[in-house]
């Protein structure tokens, strides 16, 4: 009986997904980016003049008005594209990969249970859980994953076909059945439609774990998520407020240097532990330069008046 319902749900997705994989809008007419380097002198020139992006174009990734062109502000700044569509404009295959659901539907159909299968919500629905955990889940959907089963049943799926669609955006899966909490997500005995049951009654509490969920606010936080008067968001904001500025979950550009395509970390308390004096003692810093332990360059980034930082590895490693 259960394997028949996800096979209902797997084909549904399926039928769908041709929908999420979206081509990405065409590209404006290439700037001048020597004009662009007049400004952005520093990080983004080092970075958008090495590497394998070299000859690409700030249009690529970025919709630039000809305000901004002929006099930049803070109030013209250029969209940047987060979405996987942005980097499938080139890389096709690793975009047909990441919205493929074959490997995901291939676990989600096996019969054995994992490890977490013990906990049951306290509700007693074992048999409406027995299903739930084996919906299959993609990286692409990670933060809606994430304000569905961390929000104690505030944002819900408005199609439970969705929970087996790949790639689609948060807030077109999602909708917030309590918007009269404002930016903090409160306590409630709603259930969440979760793909863990044991995260079915929980709330994020703390809106910095979004940092690892999703690419969309990766400029808006100055280092360290400290509290800056010209930085959008920090890392104590409430959860619903950095939640309603985000769509699509984290993508290429966490592990790989849009400017460069070199190997990178973004994550700014890593960072923080392979750089400054004070962690000298810890592990990375001890071993920095052995196998398994390669160099960073710490690269401080951005013109809009806060500090922030990313670091680029001398070559690529899978646990950093």
């Amino acid at each position: 009986m259960q394997n028949t319902i996800i096979k209902s749900i797997v084909s549904l997705g399926l039928s769908c997904l041709s929908l999420s994989v979206l081509a990405a809008a065409v590209p404006q007419q290439p700037v001048d980016k020597n004009q662009c380097f007049g400004c952005h002198a520093t990080a983004i020139k080092t970075l958008s003049t090495r590497g394998a992006h070299k000859n690409v174009n700030c249009v690529a990734c970025h919709d630039i008005s000809s305000d901004h062109v002929k006099a930049p502000s803070r109030d013209n700044r250029p969209t940047t594209h987060f979405e996987y569509a942005a980097c499938g404009q080139c890389h096709t295959e690793q975009h047909k990969d990441i919205m493929d659901p074959k490997y995901h539907y291939e676990w989600a159909l096996k019969n054995t249970p994992p490890a977490y299968a013990q906990f049951r919500d306290i509700a007693g629905d074992n048999s409406f859980r027995d299903i739930q955990f084996r919906l299959p889940r993609f990286h692409s959907s990670i933060v809606t994953d994430l304000a569905n089963i961390r929000s104690d049943g505030r944002y819900q799926y408005k199609k439970y076909t969705d929970l087996s669609k790949p790639g689609a955006p948060m807030w077109e899966a999602l909708t917030d059945t309590r918007p009269n909490e404002g930016d903090k997500i409160l306590p409630s005995k709603t259930l969440s439609l979760t793909w863990r049951p044991q995260k079915g009654r929980e709330i994020m509490g703390r809106s910095d774990c979004l940092k690892c969920k999703t690419s969309d606010s990766i400029m808006d936080y100055a280092y360290l998520g400290a509290r800056n008067p010209k930085a959008p968001l920090a890392f104590d904001d409430p959860d619903h407020k950095v939640l309603k500025t985000v769509n699509n979950s984290f993508n290429c550009i966490t592990c790989h240097d849009p400017h460069s395509a070199e190997p990178r970390i973004v994550f700014d308390h890593l960072i923080e532990a392979m750089s400054h004096p004070n962690y000298k003692d810890y592990n990375y810093q001890k071993n920095v330069g052995k196998t398994g332990y390669p160099k960073i360059e710490v690269i401080n980034m951005g013109v809009r008046g806060y500090p922030r930082k990313i670091a680029i590895l001398e070559k690529a490693n899978f646990y950093l």
